[in-house]
């Protein structure tokens, strides 16, 4: 074997046996966060294992409000004939049938419901002695471990404990990600795992667990922080990329095409949107070979951001400079390697994202905490989730439409340049029927591309209006057609600090139909509240 075979021999073991072991800290990791969330859910439950007393509960039940006192005598009197150190408990709120409820503590769960079974005959015969009356004494078939210096002390070093168990998994996660070997290039063989496809299995194998080992409420607040994990993960991603291009190697290279190009794209049940990105083209050479570029940056310049604009305007044609390529695979270059914010700033981003996905979370899961909290604030009757909902919901559409209605007088003095419709189309989509048990229903949406020019240079765009794109009965959308066939002249207002954004209406489309949403939603919001002063 020559000593190159030899080398190449040689890398690949020395890349399999650090891709096993980055692949078994990783597995570790992911397995250590699902026991510390095990851990932490079921803390409550752990704890009760080392619980020294239990207490069992007799449910009481009568049906007239005045019997609320010869109930206490009833439990009084029982309880000096059975001492069990019991407890009497009456729930408010009731004025039909009276609930009210004792708890007996026992060392174990069978003595407690034995106790619990003996006083509760002794307050109904004290309660029958008084006369005549009904009076319904039920025994909970399960008693239930009461806290205690042990079980607090568990409860305690798991809410403590689980969170840094987390952390030392996600750590395990981050050394496994950072030392996976690199796969790229030359010596890549079909064996190579890459590590995104292995996380994204580990990320799916842990969702597909879950359910089953998690209560729902956990299950679906980790589902609703996956978009802002997501989110941070690329951000991440995308930093940790910034970091490698740094180290890249740099050749002289030529700007060889600066337009701007028309993208379209489509998102769920959306129209299809058109905008504008920088097509730029370079041109340079490694080890005597050309190579032909395209991407400016790590990141992607967004389709009609300003900075697809400024990006056209640093690189022209003919304009030379470095051009960093990957020394592995060096048909991958860019021309910027340095990230659009300081790393801290970035990592900050990142950070924000999951705690507000986190406070997000945390309020749904605590609504009915919050929504108690402020029932005392409003009159009796009133139904305080409706006033939230609708209130919140009357308050989005109304800065939605003070929103658009600035940015429509603000593009009323834009300046306009002619421009032609290119298409123009019904377009179809099926969307689901809200509670419509997976039913879908056909809607469409009008589809106008348009072209136009600026100081030479050509834009594409399809935003006809302001506000929010609605959908409806095809007769709807073949109406707005018609106003706009293909190959009729029209007048665009361009934004004169971002000419890739433009509009043909400089008007709010549907205001009227969203401010007199927005007023019901107010209205209900009133009704719920049970404030009825403005009847008077």
């Amino acid at each position: 074997m020559s000593p190159g075979a030899q080398g190449k021999a040689g890398a690949g073991r020395g890349n399999a046996s650090e891709e096993r072991g980055a692949l078994a800290r990783s597995v570790a990791g992911a397995l250590l966060v699902l026991l510390a969330l095990l851990l932490w859910t079921y803390r409550a439950s752990i704890s009760s294992w080392f619980a020294t007393s239990y207490t069992a509960t007799i449910e009481l039940r009568t049906t007239n409000e005045r019997d609320d006192t010869r109930i206490q005598r009833a439990f009084a009197s029982a309880q000096a004939a059975h001492p069990a150190g019991a407890t009497f408990e009456l729930i408010p709120g009731l004025k039909i049938l009276r609930h009210s409820a004792v708890h007996v503590p026992g060392p174990s769960r069978a003595e407690a419901i034995a106790a619990a079974q003996t006083l509760s005959q002794a307050i109904v015969a004290a309660f029958n002695a008084e006369g005549p009356g009904e009076l319904d004494a039920r025994v909970r078939p399960r008693a239930y471990p009461a806290p205690g210096p042990t079980s607090d002390a568990v409860v305690a070093v798991l809410g403590y404990g689980a969170p840094l168990l987390a952390l030392a998994g996600l750590a395990l996660l981050w050394i496994g990600w950072r030392g996976w070997p690199s796969i790229a290039g030359a010596g890549a063989k079909a064996g190579d795992l890459p590590r995104e496809s292995v996380f994204i299995g580990i990320g799916i194998a842990a969702f597909g667990v879950l359910p089953f080992l998690m209560p729902g409420w956990v299950f679906m607040a980790l589902f609703a922080l996956a978009i802002p994990g997501m989110i941070a993960g690329a951000i991440v991603y995308k930093m940790q990329q910034v970091r490698r291009a740094a180290d890249w190697p740099s050749a002289q290279g030529r700007i060889v095409r600066s337009t701007m190009r028309a993208v379209r794209h489509q998102r769920g049940d959306d129209a299809t949107k058109v905008g504008n990105v920088p097509d730029i083209e370079y041109v340079y050479s490694v080890g005597g070979v050309e190579y032909r570029g395209h991407r400016i940056g790590i990141g992607e310049i967004p389709a009609g951001s300003p900075e697809a604009e400024a990006a056209l305007e640093r690189y022209k044609v003919g304009r030379t400079g470095p051009v960093f390529y990957n020394p592995d695979k060096p048909e991958e270059a860019v021309i910027e390697r340095d990230p659009l914010a300081p790393a801290a700033v970035v990592y900050g981003i990142a950070a924000a994202v999951v705690l507000v996905g986190l406070v997000v979370v945390a309020t749904f899961t605590q609504a009915s905490a919050i929504i108690a909290g402020l029932e005392p604030y409003f009159p009796a009757g009133a139904v305080v989730q409706g006033v939230l909902f609708c209130a919140a919901a009357g308050l989005l559409l109304s800065l939605f439409l003070i929103a658009d209605r600035r940015k429509a007088m603000a593009a009323a003095r834009w300046p306009t340049a002619e421009g032609k419709i290119l298409s123009s189309v019904a377009e179809a989509h099926r969307t689901l029927i809200p509670s419509g048990r997976g039913q879908t229903v056909t809607v469409w949406a009008p589809v106008v591309e348009y072209s136009y020019s600026v100081e030479g240079r050509d834009y594409h765009g399809s935003r006809l209006a302001f506000g929010a794109d609605v959908t409806g009965p095809q007769a709807f959308a073949e109406a707005t057609v018609a106003r706009y066939p293909a190959g009729q002249q029209v007048t665009v207002h361009f934004d004169p600090a971002n000419p890739s954004f433009a509009v043909l209406e400089t008007r709010v489309a549907f205001a009227w139909s969203t401010l007199l949403l927005a007023v019901a939603f107010f209205a209900a919001a009133l009704f719920f509240s049970g404030w009825r002063g403005f009847m008077f």
